[in-house]
């Protein structure tokens, strides 16, 4: 009896064994399948911001054999891997196919990879990761995005393949790996974990049988609060505790009709730059409570995005109109709060990009956004395709214009003066482009400009402006003039040999300042030494503009043969009214003149800000205050 009793005992806790193994396994597959579900989600809403991240005919340079330089490459790997920095994957990257077969268009690379500068994919590298050809050419065909495991250098990944079509027609791939080591080593645990629980279970089966399960219940029950809690935490900002992008792309996926606004705070990297990062950090903080104030008693929901954005949404239930008129209440609120923080008085301005009813809301929003800072408005609101036509036909007129304005040589200068602290007087003007219209009006570079550089008109323009500065002050000869380039300008071979030779015929003795923009993705200063070192030998100045605006490089800066240093007017327009930018053109101006350089200040409109800029050391002065900008000099 006593050996059937043992019998039973032991066929009943192999069965029990069985049976638990096969519901333990059960579980396992069903939340493995939602897990590869959540991961491939998070794979193809993180890959879909790839030609965002791009610059634009970028991959049509490279179909076409525009390659980049190694050094180029290596930037833009940099700048992907910081993407995924910020993310759960362990590579993007996209595929072109070109002469039968796959080649890296663009990739990140990891921490090490970088640090040893191994391993690393650059652009037309061959795709060689084991991948058939043929499998690969129908996913590229197919054009629907392919999920699937990949086993890469003795790794596990899980990996997205998404066709995609740029707006130049040119067709890639985008790929995104997600490293599944802590998936399968959370199971390990998991049975690990089973194993030592069981263990006093089987060996008392039948004293703790009601016992054992009781803890079971209990177990699961605690497994499933703690998810609760992890997923939660997931979801949330860990410094503001708003919701986070995780929790907007969410929210979006259950209903994507909707009105959703971006604010990117302006210049925020001026900030961490001069007071550190726990002070920017502490500026991100109150403004969150500033907006969760701001939208109270309102149908908005608040989240938290990356560095120095947040994001606001609205339900389909409230009409475009009331949704913007909030948002342009909110910012209006935004912009008139003083922060004071450790003693120094802040401000923050932003910008919004809006989408509205749109089929995808976050993309189309922060396009909305990068509109909104490139054109410098507070806010933009996503166009649709009726909105394209009307800014088409826009556009031609405008070309039009431009076309008839050259003809008819009415493209021409305005000069404002500029004055010398020093010496108590108008020291030189800067020629401003101004375009007549046939109708007589005149207009600003902000109406046309833009256009044509589009147009491939904007050579001639900067052209007839040079010759037409260079006529005033060969007729003025007691008179000094500056002149606006681009960096880019000068990045352009064609156009600083036009500018060169022109310069070289024109006999200047120190009567011509050329004032140079740096550009964002300018980096040619050995190109740009270059260039001003010659301009100089023709008795040309040379002062840099707009500096502080956000891509000026100080590095550079002192290698360069420069004699004045021009205060961005974004920067200077507050020195009255915020602490923390009247500390950045102090600096400004005590690194200018450890340089031996001398400064000028735009945007002087007042008298008071004049004479708080004299006291500040500032060397010269333009702006309203000294005088607007005319067709003449002041004393013609």
């Amino acid at each position: 009896m006593y050996h059937y009793r043992n019998f039973f005992f032991i066929l009943g806790l192999v069965l029990y064994v069985f049976l638990f193994a096969g519901y333990i396994n059960y579980s396992y597959l069903k939340d493995k399948e939602a897990i590869l579900k959540d991961v491939d989600k998070e794979l193809y809403n993180t890959a879909i911001n790839l030609p965002l991240i791009l610059p634009n005919g970028f991959h049509h340079k490279n179909m076409n054999a525009l390659d980049y330089t190694k050094e180029q490459n290596l930037k833009q790997i940099k700048k992907l891997s910081k993407f995924v920095e910020s993310t759960r994957l362990e590579y993007i990257y996209s595929i072109i196919f070109k002469d039968g077969k796959f080649y890296f268009s663009a990739s990140s690379a990891t921490k090490d990879e970088l640090t040893f500068t191994n391993n690393i994919s650059y652009s037309f590298d061959l795709f060689d990761r084991d991948e058939d050809s043929n499998v690969l050419k129908d996913i590229f065909d197919e054009g629907k995005p392919y999920y699937y495991n990949a086993y890469v250098d003795n790794k596990s990944f899980r990996r997205i393949l998404l066709p995609m079509k740029a707006a130049d027609s040119s067709r890639f791939m985008i790929g995104a790996d997600m490293r599944t080591a802590l998936v399968d080593k959370s199971y390990g645990n998991a049975i690990r974990e089973l194993f030592y629980f069981l263990l006093p279970i089987f060996l008392l089966m039948l004293v703790y049988l009601i016992i054992g399960v009781y803890f079971h219940v209990r177990l699961e029950k605690i497994v499933q609060e703690r998810t609760k809690e992890i997923q939660a935490f997931n979801l949330v900002d860990t410094l503001t505790g708003l919701p986070n992008r995780k929790s907007l792309i969410k929210s979006l996926a259950e209903d994507s009709h909707v009105h959703l606004a971006i604010l990117n705070a302006n210049g925020f990297q001026i900030v961490n730059d001069l007071y550190g990062n726990q002070i920017g950090d502490k500026l991100i903080v109150e403004m969150a409570r500033s907006l969760e104030l701001f939208i109270k008693d309102t149908d908005l929901k608040l989240y938290k995005l990356h560095a120095d954005e947040f994001a606001l949404l609205a339900l389909c239930d409230m009409r475009q109109f009331d949704f913007l008129v909030l948002v342009e209440r909110i910012i209006a609120q935004l912009h008139e709060k003083i922060y004071v923080i450790n003693e120094n008085k802040m401000s923050v301005l932003v910008s919004v990009g809006v989408a509205s009813m749109v089929e995808v809301p976050l993309i189309s929003a922060t396009v909305a956004l990068k509109e909104a800072r490139k054109r410098n408005k507070k806010i933009y609101l996503y166009e649709s395709h009726l909105d394209m036509a009307t800014e088409i036909a826009h556009n031609q007129k405008v070309i039009s214009e431009i076309h008839t304005a050259i003809k008819e040589e009415k493209i021409y200068p305005y000069f404002q003066p500029i004055y010398d602290v020093k010496k108590a007087k108008i020291v030189k003007y800067e020629s401003l482009m101004r375009m007549e219209k046939a109708d007589g009006t005149v207009e600003a570079p902000q109406y046309f400009l833009d256009i044509a550089h589009q147009s491939k008109l904007y050579n001639k323009l900067s052209v007839m402006m040079l010759q037409e500065v260079l006529k005033k002050a060969k007729s003025h000869p007691d008179k000094n003039f500056s002149f606006n380039l681009s960096a880019v300008d000068i990045e352009d071979s064609v156009m600083a040999e036009q500018i060169l030779s022109i310069l070289k015929r024109a006999d200047i003795n120190k009567q011509l300042t050329l004032e140079i923009l740096e550009t964002e993705g300018f980096r040619s200063y050995k190109t740009l030494a270059v260039f001003i070192a010659e301009v100089k030998s023709y008795g040309v100045e040379v002062a840099i503009d707009d500096f502080g605006s956000g891509y000026s490089n100080f590095a550079e800066i002192v290698e360069l043969d420069v004699d004045y240093l021009k205060i961005d007017g974004s920067l200077v327009k507050k020195v009255i009214l915020d602490t923390h930018y009247e500390h950045i053109v102090t600096a400004i101006i005590k690194f200018a003149h450890s340089l031996g350089l001398k400064t000028i200040a735009e945007f002087v409109e007042d008298e008071s800000l004049a004479e708080r800029l004299m006291e500040m050391g500032v060397d010269m002065l333009q702006g309203y205050y000294v005088g607007r900008p005319q067709i003449s000099c002041l004393d013609e």
